[in-house]
Parts: structure tokens; sequence; C-alpha cells
């Protein structure tokens, strides 16, 4: 009489386990390959949450002090030819003061001497562009750099940090 299968105690037979009761080889590195990538995401996400040991701070960059000058309401023609066309637009203007060292907000325009040449310049930059220039994709962020450059260039004793538009209707 042939002897049944031994049977494994959870169910299935002794064979599908090999001669010694241990997993089958492909079990043992599938589970293997798991572990390993869950200990690596954990590492990963462990260094890309956490600073190097022993590393240093970055040093900030020392901020100079800066005023925000309103330069206020502009309504100026479009340089397009023939067509009438114009641009209406309030503007602010971020500065780092070079020479005095303080900084702060200018309520009236009449406090900063400075004023009356960065209105020269804004109106200037404003009525040498297009409505088409305006109106292409990234043409506001285009005239923006123009003022800041022109407005930079007209200051000796200042450098603009960024140059605000509060209001911007075209027609």
């Amino acid at each position: 009489m042939r002897a049944a299968a031994s049977r494994h105690p959870f169910g299935g037979d002794r064979r599908s386990t090999g001669r010694s009761g241990r997993a089958a080889p492909g079990v043992s590195r599938i589970k293997l390959v798991i572990l390993f990538a869950v200990v690596l995401i954990g590492a990963v996400a462990f260094v890309a949450v956490k600073k190097p040991f022993g590393a240093a701070p970055a040093k900030q960059p020392e901020q100079k002090p800066t005023s925000f000058v309103a330069l206020g309401e502009f309504l100026v023609n479009l340089s397009d030819g023939d067509a009438l066309r114009f641009l209406k637009t309030e503007i602010t203007v971020e500065i780092e003061d070079m020479s005095s060292g303080e900084g702060g907000e200018h309520e009236d325009e009449d406090e900063d001497p400075r004023t009356a040449r960065m209105r020269d310049v804004t109106v200037m930059v404003l009525s040498d562009a297009t409505f088409d220039d305006l109106q292409a994709s990234g043409g506001k962020e285009r005239l923006k750099e123009q003022l800041k450059t022109a407005i930079t260039e007209e200051l000796e004793d200042a450098q603009v940090r960024s140059v605000l538009v509060t209001s911007f209707v075209m027609q």
C-alpha cells in the first residue's frame, strides 16, 4: 500500500515547501526584495526630510533696506501707429536704497526727490510699448523688466528690486 503524501498542518502538502520544511526559494527572494525596497524608501524619505548631520546652516545674504515708492497712475498712448490705443496703469517700485541706509514706505510722492525721474522714465517706457506686445504671452512681465532696467539706470544711488503693477487696463 502506498503511503499518502504527508500533509502540512496549515493545509497543502510538504512538497510545496521543499524537503526541509522551509519556504520555497522564490518566496524568500520576493520577501527579501520587498523588505529591501521598504528600507530603501524609508532611508530616502528620512534624508529628504532631515538636514544632513553636522551641516552648517546656509547663510542668508544680507538684505539691504528697501523703500516702496508709489509712482501713481499713468495714462499713456501706446505706440501702435494709426490705431488709437491707450494704457492706464498704476505702478509701485521697490528699491534698495544704497545711499541713506534707511528703508520704509513712502506714502507721499513728493517725499522722495527721485520720484519725478522715475515717473519720467516710466512714461517713456510705457509709451514705447505696443498693444500687441503687452497682450502677448509674457508681455506684462517683459514690460516690468524693461521698467526695472530703465529706472535702475536712471537712479545712480539705488537698485530697483521689483516693479509692482497694481492696476492695468488697455483699450
